[in-house]
């Protein structure tokens, strides 16, 4: 029983900590996010060489190295994203080597990678099919990957279009949930059923699910997302999304969100992390 408190605590000091250390460099309704993320991938590390699908601008690489994952290549689409994560590599000596390059067509060989990771990437691609059969081409027989995608609970959980609806403003609510998906590009919203079939569909085999963004999460990111488009105003002119960073009362934040029961329930979670393996074992050659 004290190895299971000693355990539980461990993991809320850590959740806390990266907490604290996402506020410093990105604003509350990403920062609540990604150090949840971070915090999954961390605890679920592919080993070997890893690939990272869709870099961005290299603030999550970053905090992921400090906890214990190096990427050995990171590949995005936008070029002006991974020139931000070159200039944040110089500053910490991180080795990931960066190349502009689609999910669809992945340049580099067969088995090329022990493991892979991306994080609130797949919900976005226009061919979804395609870069998961890229992904699973270039991975090890054995070779798991680690992705956080949202479900189709991500709209429910939002707090504005809720608020609007509770005014009787239903064209405002829809407006707001377009603006979103247009804003972030988001090409569908499945079921976690709905994602494991379309992982098994292309020959991965899925291996675990976990959910991490219940209705107070979720909740809080939406009433702070009107405000991240200063932190973009920040990004474009100084490559940077919070200037001087707030000091958030982050341990009552984190108490706060850890109580919601819904925070780790699966069919509730407006986001999960799948945990996909390709089949077979590796045999060095």
């Amino acid at each position: 029983m004290d190895d299971k408190k000693a355990i539980i605590k461990e993991f809320g000091e850590k959740r806390l900590l990266l907490l604290r250390r996402y506020l410093r460099c990105a604003p509350l309704s990403r920062a609540i996010i990604r150090s949840r993320e971070i915090e999954l991938l961390s605890n679920n590390r592919p080993s070997g060489r890893i690939l990272d699908l869709g870099h961005g601008d290299g603030i999550y690489a970053e905090v992921l190295a400090e906890n214990g994952i190096s990427l050995f290549v990171g590949i995005d689409k936008s070029f002006s994203e991974l020139k931000l994560a070159q200039k944040r590599q110089k500053k910490n000596k991180n080795l990931t080597h960066l190349v502009v390059a689609d999910m669809e067509h992945l340049p580099f060989r067969d088995g090329a990678f022990g493991g892979a990771i991306s994080n609130c990437v797949l919900e976005h691609i226009d061919n979804i099919e395609a870069s998961l059969l890229e992904t699973l081409r270039t991975l090890i027989p054995g070779g798991k990957f680690a992705t956080t995608v949202i479900t189709n609970r991500y709209e429910d959980l939002l707090f504005w279009p809720s608020f609007f609806r509770s005014l009787r403003l239903k064209g405002m609510a829809n407006f707001y949930l377009k603006t979103i998906q247009q804003g972030f590009y988001h090409q569908r919203y499945l079921n976690v059923d709905e994602w494991s079939s379309l992982c098994k569909k292309v020959g991965f085999a899925v291996s675990d699910i976990q959910a991490y963004a219940g209705i107070r999460r979720q909740s809080l990111m939406d009433i702070c997302l009107p405000f991240v488009a200063c932190s973009k105003f920040l990004k474009h002119f100084v490559g940077r999304e919070v200037l001087l960073p707030v000091r958030w009362p982050a341990k009552k934040l984190n108490d706060f969100l850890a109580a919601d029961p819904s925070e780790e329930m699966i069919g509730e979670s407006a986001n999960i992390l799948l945990i996909l393996q390709r089949p077979g074992v590796y045999t060095p050659r």
